[in-house]
């Protein structure tokens, strides 16, 4: 991945909190859901709960997913999906949606058509509270679908090759 000079945050958790901060102002309802492989990333889910709660305060805007909802099923519903950098962009994609990213991926570098990727704090602030268009082509959802399925082969793959995964959840 090139180095971006852009980075509108320091970290993961300094995107997390200005975003919390931001969607306060947000006359549109949010909901956050974990990532399901979060304690492989060395969070601790229930501090992560707790600070996010913290964060929300008496928000009514903006609340934490109880359950185990697919991403299927919130992919057909949103009107928006905000990922530091996770692959639920290329899925989003596939569905026909652009995500909001704010740190490179397969899409900011492959199919950058297929996502939001702002440059300026006040372009991601717009991004989150104004109104998208946020559909894309036929021939880009077929892009990302294409992307979906190149990873998919390849980490299928491993074992043929005698690779291991980065993560594994065993």
């Amino acid at each position: 991945i090139k180095n971006y000079n852009h980075q509108l945050f320091n970290h993961y958790y300094d995107w997390l909190i200005k975003t919390i901060n931001i969607l306060k102002e947000s006359n549109e309802k949010w909901y956050i859901k974990f990532h399901p492989l979060s304690n492989i990333y060395g969070e601790n889910i229930d501090e992560l709960k707790s600070d996010i709660n913290f964060l929300i305060g008496s928000s009514k805007n903006i609340e934490i997913l109880k359950e185990k909802i697919p991403n299927k099923e919130i992919f057909k519903n949103c009107k928006k999906l905000v990922t530091y950098s996770g692959t639920a962009s290329l899925e989003y994609a596939a569905f026909g949606k652009k995500a909001i990213v704010v740190y490179p991926n397969v899409l900011t570098e492959r199919a950058p058509n297929c996502v939001y990727f702002p440059s300026k704090m006040e372009d991601y602030k717009q991004l989150l509270l104004k109104n998208l268009n946020n559909s894309i082509s036929k021939n880009h959802i077929k892009k990302a679908q294409d992307l979906i399925y190149m990873r998919d082969l390849i980490l299928s793959s491993q074992n043929d090759v005698e690779g291991s995964r980065i993560y594994q959840t065993t």
